[in-house]
């Protein structure tokens, strides 16, 4: 594209244009170096027993939030019929990122060292993630926000993934989840969520 000012002065701008087929793709969309979903917009919540991930109307910065549900669980199983939530998502690039989990903060209440949940990619074995120590986020900070960043570096192959949410602890209650592939400059709501195609 270019564009023509004052003087007949030219400034010539490369616009980066992804037009896929999207009979190709699944789920939220990478665009300007990220993909943001919101908790509650999960493909799939699976449930064991009663036991799993409930949504909390109106609570969180955006819309609702995710919260395990009894009060009382506390979760070990990390398999795919254990409770967990289901994302469907599409990245064009490849390579190192970033997952970061926007948690509403919460004391250790359990004095365990830390409150967990876990995530997997792609059927990987799944990662525990402490929301009081895999945070660079104070309880100063945590609360002034209302957000808790819980992030986790990930790799990624262009393509298709799942992304897959189990709670082990109660008390982590999910809001946002953003995968960063590139420059995310920081704003108090987060980027928006990514655009979506219907699975």
């Amino acid at each position: 594209m270019t564009i023509k000012g004052s003087e007949g002065s030219l400034a010539k701008i490369d616009i980066p244009v992804n037009n896929r087929n999207s009979t190709d793709i699944k789920g939220f969309v990478e665009s300007n170096g990220y993909i943001s979903m919101e908790a509650v917009n999960y493909s799939e919540n699976v449930r064991s027993k009663e036991k799993g991930w409930i949504e909390i109307p109106n609570l969180g910065k955006n819309r609702s939030a995710m919260a395990p549900h009894p009060a009382t669980l506390q979760n070990e199983d990390l398999g795919e019929n254990g409770p967990h939530l289901v994302y469907h998502f599409h990245n064009f690039s490849k390579g190192k990122a970033e997952i970061e989990f926007l948690v509403s903060p919460t004391l250790d209440f359990k004095n365990s060292g830390g409150l967990e949940f876990a995530f997997s990619i792609d059927g990987n074995e799944p990662q525990r993630l402490n929301i009081h120590k895999d945070t660079k986020d104070t309880w100063a900070s945590s609360v002034s926000n209302y957000i808790t960043r819980v992030n986790a570096d990930i790799n990624l192959e262009a393509g298709n993934h799942i992304l897959r949410i189990w709670p082990i602890d109660p008390g982590v209650v999910l809001q946002k989840i953003v995968i960063k592939t590139g420059e995310v400059k920081p704003s108090y709501l987060g980027p928006p969520e990514s655009g979506r195609v219907r699975e």
